[in-house]
């Protein structure tokens, strides 16, 4: 059964990859540059999953943000938690503060990135550049 479910899946996935990538270059080059927004890179040479879009809201809290998104119908998920976080790791790595972790758990969310986003994502965007404008001003 999972072997089947797998073939169905690899039988579509030259589409999913290209949808995908259509759907991560718009939010590129519409969120480029935007003040206070940073994006993930990518090093030349290599080749990005787009499995999640993560935006970084310099100087903001995500958690605020996040029930700011879902009061206007987006949904978002949290950035990855530091290794720091996880008490159940206590035993393989010592428990210190990473900054820089830090940091992108605290000031990142990650976007929808489904295939089939289409035209759900200009709103999306908006959205975006209206969150980031709106605590710019106050």
């Amino acid at each position: 059964l999972q072997a089947a479910i797998l073939l169905g899946q690899l039988e579509t996935y030259p589409v999913v990859k290209q949808l995908k990538a259509k759907v991560f270059e718009t939010y590129r080059s519409e969120l480029n540059g935007v003040d206070g927004i940073h994006l993930q890179t990518i090093t030349p040479g290599t080749e990005h999953s787009n499995w999640m879009f993560g935006v970084r809201f310099e100087g903001l809290d995500a958690k605020v943000l996040a029930k700011w998104f879902i009061d206007r119908g987006v949904e978002t998920r949290p950035m990855f938690y530091p290794i720091s976080a996880h008490k159940h790791l206590e035993h393989s790595f010592p428990i210190k503060r990473y900054p820089v972790a830090d940091k992108l758990s605290k000031e990142t969310l990650m976007f929808p990135s489904y295939p089939e986003l289409g035209n759900d994502q200009e709103f999306v965007i908006k959205c975006i550049k209206q969150a980031r404008a709106l605590s710019l001003s106050e």
